[in-house]
Parts: structure tokens; sequence; C-alpha cells
């Protein structure tokens, strides 16, 4: 296994015994859980017109708006250990060719959210802005290439980022256990060098970036940890080409990358609480 896999690994390890080993600490009693006012809990008091007096109640509520409910805003840290597809394209003007070929690597993030949970009838709507960091990778794919490839393509891609917003649907399994699915949509960018010894470039773009996952949430009191899937489009990058030693413009190389994400988060839930004090 590569270096960075290596890496995510021991730090999703060392992430999830440290952050169980904290929500012991804090967890209540489910008697203490039950007594808990919704005014208390969820941060927000949206009133009590529908006569609940706990999160519980609130949750049990035939209809979930705002006089009965425990709407609470949280924050998230995540790390995310992805293996990347990158397929290339564009077109070399010196050679007269399309560039093709494609290259797999992996990689690894680092990203948060916060965000706000809103209780429904069937589980429990998340609405959040997340952010994300990605390491930098290399790739080799295809340049002048008939009938077989004798230039190659080395391009790194680095300070890639993406912002987006994100909703996510908790369908509770048990009283501490969810299963959720959702996604969200935003923009990102990144920047790219790319040479194949006759032509190089480098540059920057931004591009429509969009993800879709599932996963599970085991809840703690404070604290919620989130184990799940990511599928993500990061977009189409796209870099101008120049022939080496001072030529002229040589046409373009694009690059889009998708990448399939194990994801793991830490989610606080008690914003709402700490802000109120």
């Amino acid at each position: 296994m590569k270096a960075n896999l290596l890496r995510v690994a021991a730090i999703l390890a060392l992430l999830a015994s440290s952050s169980v080993a904290a929500a012991q600490d804090f967890q209540y009693t489910s008697q203490e859980a039950q007594s808990t006012p919704v005014s208390l809990v969820g941060g927000w008091d949206s009133g009590n017109a529908a006569g609940c007096t706990t999160c519980q109640e609130a949750l049990a509520c035939n209809s979930c708006d705002d006089s009965c409910s425990c709407r609470s805003l949280y924050a998230s840290v995540n790390l995310r250990g992805s293996f990347d597809h990158l397929q290339s394209g564009g077109f070399n003007t010196v050679g007269s060719f399309p560039n093709t070929g494609s290259d797999n690597r992996d990689s690894f993030s680092i990203g948060g959210a916060i965000g706000v949970a809103i209780p429904r009838t069937y589980g429990t709507l998340r609405l959040e802005c997340e952010g994300i960091y990605v390491d930098p990778f290399n790739t080799v794919t295809n340049s002048f290439a008939p009938p077989t490839p004798t230039f190659f393509y080395t391009a790194t891609t680095s300070n890639r980022w993406a912002v987006l917003a994100n909703s996510w649907f908790d369908i509770p399994l048990n009283d501490r256990l969810d299963f959720y699915v959702g996604g969200g949509i935003g923009g990102g960018g990144a920047t790219m060098a790319v040479d194949d010894g006759v032509v190089s470039g480098s540059g920057s773009s931004t591009d429509f970036v969009y993800q879709a996952g599932f996963g599970l949430n085991r809840h703690f009191d404070r604290i919620t940890l989130d184990l799940g899937y990511r599928y993500m489009h990061w977009g189409t990058a796209n870099v101008d080409l120049f022939a080496n030693g001072g030529g002229g413009p040589a046409g373009n190389f694009t690059a889009e990358v998708t990448s399939h994400q194990l994801f793991f988060a830490v989610r606080f839930t008690s914003l709402g609480n700490l802000l109120s004090r």
C-alpha cells in the first residue's frame, strides 16, 4: 500500500480511538437525556406551542414544525482517503494529435463543515457548508502515441480545494445509530503543471464540483462519529500548452478528475449550547 494510504489509515485509527474515549467521557445516562429540556439540548428554543418538553417528544411529534423542533448547530472535521482517477484530454498542436490516456492515484484530504440539524418526522435533515483541501498528487498520461506512446505527460496537481453546500438525511436505526444519504454541489479549483519534454504548461482553474455519499452516524452526548463513502466529481482542469524553450502556443491539456473516497468525521453537536452561554 502506498505511503499516503498508510498515513490515512494511521490517522483514522488514532482519531477513532481518541474520539470514542472522549465521547464516553461526555455521555449522559439515558434517564438524564430523557429529562433534558428542548431549550438546552438544541441550543435554539423554538418554543413549546405543541407541548413538547424534551427532544425525544419533539422527534416523536407528527409534524416537526417550528413550534416543535430541536434544531441544533454543529461543526465537524473530516478526513478522506481518496482513490482518484484522472482522464486526460485536449489537443497538442505541435504534434497535431489529441491527448489521451488516464491514470489512477491515491490522495489524502482534510475538511470541515458547519451546519444545522433539523428533526423531521422520519429522521433528521442536515444542511451544511463544507470546505475541503487535498494534498498534491502526480499522474502520467499519453502524449505522442502512434501506434504506441513514445512521449508521456507528467502532471502535478496541487492546491486542490472545494467548497460545497450539502444536504444529508439521517434515518435512525436505533437510539444511537443512523444511516444517512445525501450529497452536495459547489465550486472548486486546482493548480496543474504538465510537461511531456516537448511542450509544457501550468496554471490554475476552477470548475463545478459535486459529491454524493452515504454512511453511518454513531451518536454520543456531545459528539457524533461519521464513517461513510463519498463519490466526488472535481470538474475538468484546463492548462494551456507552450513549446519548451520559449516556443509559441501548443494547444491545451485537460484533466477530468473523479474520486472514490473513504470518509471519516467527528461532528461536534453542542454548538448551540456553547454559543448561547
